[in-house]
């Protein structure tokens, strides 16, 4: 099982984490320079507001949905959990984890095949060694 387990989170792993790079460039090749800072800090806003704010709160969602077992404090109230459902739990928290990842690679996908984007600078530098030529010439 956790031979297993450490295949497919490694698979998955490396789909998500693969665009990360193409994504930056796309950010740097993309904006205009005086528009870099602000589009850098609306990315990290939406990261944040979609990411970093609800993640928390959807997988501790999770580990309370998966408890069998909760303490009760003197005054009723339910205190910590005593015992999880471990076989609910793998399954919520790895099916959680896959679905929000391939959300993710289906989204790169797209911009990855929508746009014939010039990510490493080559057209631009063809593009001045065109005007450089032409400008010799003359």
């Amino acid at each position: 099982g956790f031979f297993t387990f450490s295949i497919v989170s490694s698979i998955i792993n490396c789909f998500g984490t693969s665009a990360r790079i193409g994504n930056v460039l796309i950010n740097l090749r993309c904006v205009e320079t005086r528009d870099k800072a602000v589009t850098h800090g609306l990315i990290l806003m939406l990261i944040s507001l979609f990411a970093l704010i609800p993640g928390p709160i959807l997988y501790g969602r999770i580990i309370d949905d998966t408890c069998i077992v909760w303490s009760e404090h003197c005054s009723g109230r339910r205190g910590n959990c005593q015992h999880y459902d471990q076989k609910l739990f793998r399954y919520y928290i790895n099916l959680t984890a896959l679905c929000l990842t391939s959300i993710g690679v289906f989204f790169d996908f797209l911009v990855w095949n929508g746009r014939n984007l010039d990510l490493y600078g080559e057209k631009e530098d063809e593009m001045t060694r065109m005007k450089e030529s032409n400008g010799v010439k003359k």
